[in-house]
């Protein structure tokens, strides 16, 4: 068992594992609690085991058929593939918010780093996760809300999957972008007084250099920090007008239109009414999720995650 998982206290029989108890301590707004630490052991008699379909410690006699995720190792009956290590009560620890929190990377195109910027951006969706469901993604339905052991999916022909999101409410994400380390170059007058990292996203001029993509960033070049607030999962096509604006689409006053705003056809580069026709933010939406997943991506209508956040100060 990799995770550290923790009892509320010996009268509680599941242990979660710290991204439970961070949101547990972020919805009662309190910032450090008592709990017990579950210690594995290697006694067959011992009441809790570790689930591993649903990354919990729970006790041993609900390990059995009337499982839903039950599933015998030998195909028919049996121990559960799905039973991992014993359990037991360990220490009794004072767990703080700051413990908890798992950082992680998350890139962005260009245009969507300077919506952050801008504060315009508050929300993405991403297919991560996603990619069987996503080979049918019309024979999928989900069956509840999204729970420390994922989502799960169920098809006509009575089959399963459990999906777990990327990024979970509370975790703080540095953003990846397109970006370039001047550090090498101090001896060039282009970059001798300047910063020791600039970003295609502020309009930098770099020379003839090459930009660096937002894939091999590193963190110590990360400026920007974010922290989800919500996860969902959805249909792509099943976005609102209101979360299209959401996602960060860059928007001005009409020039046909007065009193109503244009928003951006990411099909072309310019802003006049020609070039961005579009009066509703889904359209919009419709062509930034087109140039960034390839032609005719929208109409697949894929599952989604939808994860929604807040820009913090760096840690």
């Amino acid at each position: 068992m990799k995770k550290k998982f923790f009892f509320l206290n010996e009268d509680e029989p599941i242990a979660y594992n710290l991204k439970h108890w961070q949101r547990y301590m972020i919805e009662n707004e309190i910032t450090e609690m008592e709990v017990v630490e579950a210690v594995p052991i290697c006694d067959a008699k011992a009441e809790y085991v570790f689930c591993k379909s649903v990354d919990e410690c729970c006790e041993k006699s609900d390990c059995n058929k009337q499982c839903s995720d039950y599933e015998p190792k030998n195909g028919k009956n049996g121990k559960c593939i799905h039973k991992g290590i014993y359990c037991d009560f360990g220490e009794s620890i004072t767990l703080k918010l700051s413990d908890c929190y798992v950082e992680k990377p998350i890139p962005f195109s260009t245009p969507m780093v300077r919506s952050v910027l801008a504060g315009i951006k508050r929300m993405t969706r991403r297919t991560a996760g996603l990619e069987k469901v996503n080979e049918k993604p019309y024979d999928w339905e989900i069956t509840n809300d999204i729970t420390d052991s994922g989502i799960l999916f169920f098809n006509k022909n009575g089959f399963s999957e459990r999906v777990k999101p990327r990024y979970h409410v509370g975790d703080r994400l540095w953003v990846k972008e397109t970006y370039f380390d001047t550090r090498k170059f101090k001896n060039a007058p282009l970059f001798a007084c300047g910063p020791d990292f600039v970003y295609r996203a502020d309009g930098s001029f770099i020379g003839e250099n090459k930009w660096i993509p937002s894939m091999f960033m590193r963190k110590e070049a990360s400026r920007i920090c974010l922290e989800v607030t919500a996860v969902r999962c959805e249909k792509l096509m099943d976005i609102s007008e209101e979360d299209a604006i959401e996602e960060g689409i860059e928007s001005w006053e009409s020039p046909v239109h007065p009193g109503k705003k244009t928003y951006q056809n990411y099909n072309y580069p310019g802003k006049s009414g020609i070039d961005c026709p579009f009066l509703h933010p889904v359209s919009s939406f419709m062509t930034l999720w087109e140039k960034i997943n390839g032609k005719n991506s929208w109409f697949e209508n894929p599952w989604v995650f939808v994860y929604e956040f807040k820009v913090i100060s760096k840690p």
